[in-house]
C-alpha cells in the first residue's frame, strides 16, 4: 500500500488538512497492510512527516517507510502494491495513472475528494475524461452529495467537449463513497458542568454551539443567525456560542454586530479556540448547530465531531450534511432553497475569484431559521429527548464514522480494486500523458547547443580530489534520489588517465538510458568535477 502525504508545518485549521492529517494517523494506527509506504513532495516534507508521525512510525516498525515522490518509479517497479492512494485527486489523478500504466499496470489508483467547488477544480476535472484511468481505479467521494457532484461535473465537461470537438469522452474508473472519519476516543461526552466552569459559562444556561471557520466567503454567513437570535424567544436564558478559526477578520465583524444589536449577554464569539478549548466547548454545549449555506462545504467534519461528543445537531439540509444527521434520531435537517445563479455571476463564473463566486452563491441560498427556532425550542423544552438524541448521535458516530470503520472500508475497496486489476483482460492503459512535458520539449532552444559527441572531457582538481577521497559528492537532498553515486564515480574514474571524448563516456553503460547518462555527465560538469578541454566548447 502506498500513499501520498501532505504534512502541514503550521497549525492545522482547514477541514481538508484536518481530514488528511487524521486519515494518515488512522492509516498508521489501524491499517492491516503488511507495509505502508508514504511518498512526500520533497525531502523537507518527508522529514516533517517523520517528525509528526514519529511515534506511530516507530510503533509500526519496518512496515512503515517514507520516501520522496522521486522514489516512486523505482518503488513501483520493485514492490507489488495493493493500491496507490492520493489525498486529493485535483491535479495528479490522471497523470499518475499514466505513470502507473507504464510501470505497475495492476496497481489500482484511488483518490478522495475534499473541496469540489473551486473553479480550477471543476475545470481540471476534464483530465479525468482523458485516457489513463482504468476500470479498477476509483474516485472516492465522502458523501452522496459529493458523489453526485463528481458525476455531474464529469458529465457537464463531457457534454461541453463534445460540443466543441465532436468527441465523446468518458471517465473510465469508478466513483465510490466512503465518509471522512472521527477519533471517537478523543471526541466523546465529557462533564458538562466542569467544562462550563473552565470556560466561565453559566451553569444553567441553554448553550447552543456553532463551530466553523469564520469566513463568510467560503464557509457560512452568520449575520442572518444574529438577526434571528435578536428576536427569537429561545434567546431568553440561552447562550449562543460562535467559535472557529479566524481567516479574514470576520469574527471582529460579528463581535461588532453583537454589540450593535445589543446581544452581548446572549452571544459569545470565540475565535481560534485551541484543541483543549474546542473540547470544552463541545462538552459545554447542549445543542450543535451549523446553518451552512456554501457549496465549499463538502462533508462537515465538525458535525461528526459534535455527534461523537454526544450532541444533537441542527444543520442545513445541504451538501454532505444530508448524510450526517438522521432526522428525528440524531438531530434535524433545516430546509433549504436557493437561486444561486445571478446573471452577472453566471456570465463571469470562469473568471471570478473563488471567494467572490462562492459569496454570490451563498447569498442566493436560504436556510430555514424558522425551523431552527422550532427545533431549538423543542430540544430546550424536552431535555430527555435532547439527551437521547445525543446518545444516538454518539452511537451513530462510532458505528459509521469511527476511523477504524473508515480505514476498514478503504481496505475493503482496495482489495476489491486489486482483484479487478489482476483479472482485467482489456486493452492496456496509455503510458504517455499529453500534459507530461519534458523541459527539452518546450525549452530546448535555450542552451548554446547540444552536447557534442566529439567534445573532450577532462577532470578538474575537484574531480581528482573526489576520486582520491571517495566521499559522496555534496548534492541537494531533493535530487539525491536521481543521482547514482556509483555512476558518478564510474564516469569520473574513466577520465583518471586523461581526457576522453564525450562519446566514450556515453559508451560506458550502453544499456543505460541516454538521457539518464547525460544528466549525470552534465551534473559533474555543472559542479566542476569535469570540464571541456576545448575552450570553444567550454
Amino acid at each position: 500500500m502506498s500513499s501520498f502525504q501532505e504534512v502541514f508545518a503550521q497549525e492545522v485549521r482547514i477541514g481538508r488538512q484536518v481530514a488528511d492529517l487524521e486519515f494518515e494517523k488512522a492509516l498508521l494506527s489501524f491499517s492491516r497492510a503488511d507495509e505502508l509506504h508514504f511518498f512526500c513532495a520533497n525531502a523537507a516534507t518527508r522529514n516533517r512527516f517523520e517528525q509528526v508521525f514519529g511515534d506511530l512510525i516507530r510503533a509500526g516498525g519496518r512496515r512503515v517507510r517514507a520516501f520522496t515522490f522521486l522514489d516512486l518509479p523505482a518503488c513501483l517497479q520493485h514492490y507489488d502494491y495493493t493500491a496507490i492512494h492520493q489525498a486529493d485527486p485535483v491535479s495528479y489523478f490522471t497523470p499518475l495513472a499514466h505513470v502507473r500504466n507504464a510501470l505497475a499496470p495492476t496497481v489500482p489508483l484511488t483518490a478522495v475528494t475534499h473541496t469540489i467547488s473551486y473553479r480550477e477544480i471543476i475545470s481540471e476535472t476534464f483530465k479525468k475524461l482523458l485516457p489513463g484511468p482504468m476500470p479498477f481505479d476509483a474516485l472516492v467521494a465522502t458523501s452522496r452529495s459529493a458523489a453526485e457532484v463528481v458525476q455531474r461535473n464529469l458529465d457537464f465537461l463531457s457534454r461541453g467537449l463534445a460540443r466543441l470537438f465532436g468527441e465523446n469522452l468518458a471517465y473510465s474508473g469508478r466513483i465510490e463513497r466512503i465518509p471522512l472519519g472521527v477519533d471517537t476516543d478523543r471526541f466523546q461526552p465529557r462533564d458538562r458542568l466542569a467544562a462550563r466552569r473552565r470556560l466561565g459559562l453559566p451553569d444553567r444556561a441553554f448553550v447552543i454551539l456553532s463551530l466553523a471557520r469564520f469566513n463568510y466567503f467560503l464557509k457560512m454567513d452568520l449575520l442572518p443567525l444574529l438577526h434571528f437570535w435578536r428576536r427569537s424567544p429561545v434567546r431568553k436564558g440561552a447562550l449562543l456560542i460562535l467559535a472557529g478559526a479566524e481567516e479574514i477578520g470576520y469574527s471582529a465583524m460579528l463581535q461588532g454586530q453583537v454589540r450593535d444589536l445589543g446581544l452581548e449577554a446572549g452571544v459569545l464569539v470565540r475565535p481560534n479556540p485551541n484543541e483543549t478549548v474546542k473540547a470544552d466547548l463541545l462538552a459545554a454545549a447542549d445543542v450543535f448547530i451549523s446553518p451552512v449555506d456554501n457549496v465549499q462545504e463538502t462533508f462537515g467534519l465538525t458535525v461528526i465531531e459534535a455527534a461523537a461528543s454526544g450532541l444533537p445537531a441542527l444543520v442545513s439540509d445541504f451538501d454532505g450534511y444530508k448524510d450526517l444527521v438522521d432526522p428525528g434520531r440524531t438531530g434535524y435537517l433545516l430546509p433549504t432553497a436557493w437561486a444561486p445563479d445571478h446573471p452577472v455571476g453566471a456570465l463571469l463564473s470562469a473568471t471570478l475569484l473563488n471567494n467572490i463566486g462562492h459569496l454570490i452563491q451563498s447569498q442566493g441560498t436560504y436556510v430555514s431559521l424558522a425551523e431552527l427556532e422550532r427545533r431549538l425550542a423543542e430540544l430546550r423544552q424536552h431535555p430527555e429527548k435532547r439527551a437521547e438524541m445525543g446518545r444516538q448521535a454518539r452511537q451513530a458516530a462510532i458505528r459509521r464514522f469511527d476511523w477504524r470503520v473508515v480505514i476498514g472500508l478503504y481496505e475493503t475497496l482496495w482489495g476489491e480494486l486489486k482483484a479487478s486489476a489482476l483479472a482485467y483482460q482489456g486493452p492496456p492503459g496509455p503510458i504517455r500523458d499529453p500534459f507530461a512535458f519534458t523541459w527539452s520539449d518546450i525549452f530546448g532552444h535555450y542552451p548554446s547547443g547540444p552536447l557534442p559527441d566529439d567534445a573532450l572531457l577532462t577532470l578538474t582538481r575537484a574531480g581528482r580530489d573526489y576520486l582520491a577521497d571517495q566521499a559522496r559528492p555534496a548534492m541537494y537532498s531533493d535530487v539525491a534520489p536521481l543521482l547514482a553515486t556509483d555512476l558518478l564515480k564510474e564516469l569520473t574514474a574513466s577520465l583518471a588517465k586523461g581526457p576522453r571524448p564525450l562519446s566514450d563516456l556515453r559508451n560506458l553503460a550502453p544499456g543505460l538510458d541516454r538521457a539518464l547518462l547525460d544528466y549525470h555527465i552534465v551534473w559533474l560538469l555543472k559542479n566542476y568535477y569535469l570540464q571541456f578541454l576545448d575552450p570553444e566548447t567550454a
